[in-house]
């Protein structure tokens, strides 16, 4: 408490802070609003004595979310120098942080490891377990005498391998499904984008011919929303409710260009692979072509030339017979 009101002497801020004591004697001091975290983050403020003792300041490792910032859909193509100098012209610092990149993982399919059927777990199957390689109930002590066979499509191979239908259907249709939520994801986080927060009592809702308030409804309204923050009460929420509604078109204006957008990018990467198998297709035409030239080569060159020398030794010794 004396250090508090000390650091309000000397900085003007009054710390709202909550400390509780770590590992290895030290000392962790959370901040509980943004102007006192922004006056820890200044690094010539730091104290360096706390009760006649040495101390030693180590910053956090991670800031909150309100302290980052992201550029969403920055094109590969851009220059990141450029974008750089940019950001600093608007008072914005880059810090030597590395950036993170986001890769999706690949799909997985449960397999029960006991019945090795793909709808149902380990866990809650009470079928015996049956030996992977031929989908039999055996004991293992011996290997495996009996064939492949999966017990899932009945085909020459394991359960759970790669080739099997079943597990492509299933593989197929997760994606599917990974895809439309992704799409999902990112249509509402273009829809957030041009979303922001407002008061009912500064944008009112427009009202129909049939439709009349009393003079002693409008400062009610007000009252409520200045007590209530957004969407929170039942009146901000209907306001809300009826925004929505009207503004349907404006949501589809937004969401159109992301969706041109995606469209385009995988169109050229539809013409950039089409252009590619055109001209493996071209090399393979050009290559057979090559060699139906050099055999009319050796066809003129070679064999020709040998049928007509045999046929005049033919005739030759034909001749010869009759003399």
């Amino acid at each position: 408490m004396i250090y508090t009101s000390k650091w309000k002497n000397q900085h003007g801020i009054d710390l709202t802070i909550t400390a509780r004591f770590g590992h290895l004697h030290s000392l962790l001091v959370f901040a509980d609003d943004s102007s006192s975290f922004e006056s820890f983050l200044d690094s010539s403020r730091a104290p360096r004595l706390l009760k006649d003792v040495d101390i030693e300041i180590k910053a956090p490792r991670q800031c909150p979310p309100a302290y980052s910032l992201i550029i969403q859909q920055f094109h590969r193509n851009w220059n990141e120098d450029e974008w750089l100098v940019e950001l600093q012209q608007q008072r914005f610092r880059k810090t030597p942080w590395t950036p993170k990149t986001y890769v999706h993982l690949p799909i997985r399919i449960n397999k029960c490891l006991k019945c090795l059927h793909h709808d149902r777990t380990t866990k809650s199957c009470s079928r015996p377990h049956l030996c992977p390689r031929c989908a039999e109930e055996h004991s293992l002590e011996h290997g495996w005498p009996n064939h492949e066979r999966c017990i899932n499509c009945d085909g020459d191979h394991i359960s759970g391998h790669l080739a099997c239908p079943v597990v492509q259907e299933k593989r197929h249709a997760l994606a599917e499904q990974s895809k439309r939520q992704r799409s999902e994801l990112l249509a509402r986080a273009e829809r957030q984008q041009h979303q922001y927060h407002f008061q009912g009592s500064d944008y009112p809702v427009l009202l129909n011919d049939n439709q009349s308030y009393s003079s002693t409804d409008i400062p009610h309204q007000t009252t409520e929303s200045s007590q209530k923050s957004y969407g929170q009460g039942p009146i901000g929420f209907i306001h809300l409710g009826n925004q929505r509604e009207r503004s349907s078109p404006k949501n589809i204006e937004y969401t159109s260009p992301s969706f041109l957008n995606k469209m385009e990018h995988r169109l050229d990467k539809f013409s950039s692979r089409l252009s590619l198998q055109l001209c493996d297709i071209d090399k393979k035409i050009n290559v057979y072509y090559d060699g139906q030239v050099e055999m009319e080569n050796i066809l003129h060159e070679t064999i020709l030339p040998t049928i007509q020398e045999l046929a005049r030794v033919v005739s030759q010794s034909s001749r010869n017979r009759n003399t």
